[in-house]
């Protein structure tokens, strides 16, 4: 069993005096709880061991996994009150290797109903770049979504836009680009949703 690992930068994504957020801290009362795994490398006597800890919610809140490197992959996680994950940090192990101890923060930011409206990421000591934005309608379904941004630009690198019907069903996303009136997009597939409650009543009533 690996220890608990304190070197995570969960901290510079959201600090400890923010008042929604769970501080990092393990606890010892794991009854019945999954606390390691061991997988075998195929054809080999070797073993790879994860050792697992968790908050006083029961939540997982560290990994600790051997790679077939020699190393230790850790990722460790920091949790809204609600359970929500707000940040983790992904440390990789690779002893005597360039990219030992490697760290990426992915940061999670959300509105005041809990719905995600930024993902960052950072990488090493550059500082968090938006991996993808999101926005909503009234009906809290996802409208929008802005991935990455255009070097030396301040528009994103694509821009999904998504459809719905009347009765709130998806039937698109960049639903122009399908239909060839949207030049400017990489990607839009366009969905076709029958009416089943139709086709339901005509099976109901054939003869």
């Amino acid at each position: 069993m690996k220890k608990f690992n304190t070197s995570y930068n969960n901290l510079q994504a959201y600090s400890a005096s923010e008042p929604d957020v769970e501080p990092i801290v393990k606890t010892d009362r794991t009854r019945g709880l999954a606390t390691g795994s061991k997988i075998r490398i195929l054809n080999t006597s070797t073993f790879l061991n994860t050792t697992i800890y968790y908050d006083e919610d029961a939540s997982v809140l560290q990994t600790l996994g051997e790679n077939i490197k020699s190393g230790t992959d850790i990722v460790t996680l920091q949790r809204h009150f609600d359970g929500r994950v707000m940040s983790s940090y992904t440390q990789h192990g690779l002893p005597g290797g360039v990219f030992d101890g490697f760290g990426i923060l992915t940061k999670y930011i959300f509105d005041k109903v809990g719905r995600l409206v930024t993902l960052q990421k950072k990488y090493g000591n550059v500082g968090f770049k938006d991996i993808s934005t999101y926005q909503y309608n009234e009906l809290g379904k996802l409208m929008i979504r802005k991935l990455g941004n255009k070097p030396n630009s301040t528009g994103p690198l694509e821009s999904l836009t998504y459809n719905y019907n009347a009765n709130g069903v998806l039937t698109g996303i960049n639903k122009d680009y399908a239909n060839g009136t949207n030049t400017g997009a990489w990607f839009g597939p366009a969905l076709i949703v029958r009416n089943c409650a139709y086709f339901r009543l005509a099976m109901l009533t054939a003869p």
